[in-house]
């Protein structure tokens, strides 16, 4: 990969990488759209290369687990990022709907 050596690619960096733009990935288009900065725009498209060149087949550094995370990442965002606002929609779980979950696969394990 250019630029970087094979001890700097890791998959545990790559897909904390993923995480990440998918959290963030539809604020930061957002951004760049209402910006009309050219350097943002070339910013944002270095990353997405730098994606696609992980998920190339010429990156043998990168297990095929987290390649497939890039594609469904790349899903995602062709998407507009649908997957990211279904959860960001839902909003954080209050209490009683994290024990209601619980009791519910507890009774379904018995």
């Amino acid at each position: 990969m250019q630029g970087f050596d094979a001890k700097d690619i890791d998959d545990l960096v790559v897909e904390g990488a993923i995480c990440l733009m998918e959290k963030i990935g539809l604020a930061i288009e957002d951004k760049v759209k209402k910006s009309n900065k050219d350097e943002q725009k070339t910013q944002l498209s270095n990353i997405m290369k730098r994606f696609e060149e992980l998920n190339s087949d010429k990156c043998k550094e990168i297990s095929n687990r987290v390649k497939l995370l890039i594609k469904n990442m790349f899903a995602n965002q062709k998407s507009g990022w649908q997957k990211t606002k279904d959860l960001n929609d839902a909003g954080p779980k209050t209490k009683k709907e994290i024990q209601d979950e619980m009791a519910a696969k507890q009774q379904k394990m018995q």
